[in-house]
């Protein structure tokens, strides 16, 4: 979960974006995960980041094209496979939800 956009995500005060993701290859493929959930706005515009990611993996991706925030808390994958939001945050708290999951400038600068 990180605020995004279609050029990255930003996770521990970086940008993570196709360079970054070539950059950690040989990491990434190691994870030996079979489903990797990227609650972060508009990374799914990315065409090239989830492909990358998804070869180098060989994860199931899931990612959204909008912005997530309460009135758009579904993500989907390649395949059209539908995960919400609620499943990892409380329905009650997901209601109150002011924001979103955008980032605030896009590009290098995030």
């Amino acid at each position: 979960m990180a605020h995004g956009s279609s050029d990255g995500m930003r996770l521990g005060g970086q940008l993570i974006d196709l360079k970054a993701i070539i950059k950690q290859t040989k990491e990434l493929a190691n994870w030996q995960i079979e489903r990797l959930v990227l609650w972060s706005c508009e990374l799914g515009q990315n065409v090239e980041l989830i492909q990358q990611l998804k070869e180098i993996t060989g994860a199931k991706l899931f990612s959204s094209k909008r912005q997530v925030n309460r009135e758009n808390t579904e993500i989907y994958s390649e395949q059209s496979t539908r995960l919400d939001l609620s499943l990892v945050i409380d329905q009650d708290i997901l209601g109150n939800w002011q924001g979103n999951l955008v980032a605030l400038v896009s590009g290098s600068d995030f």
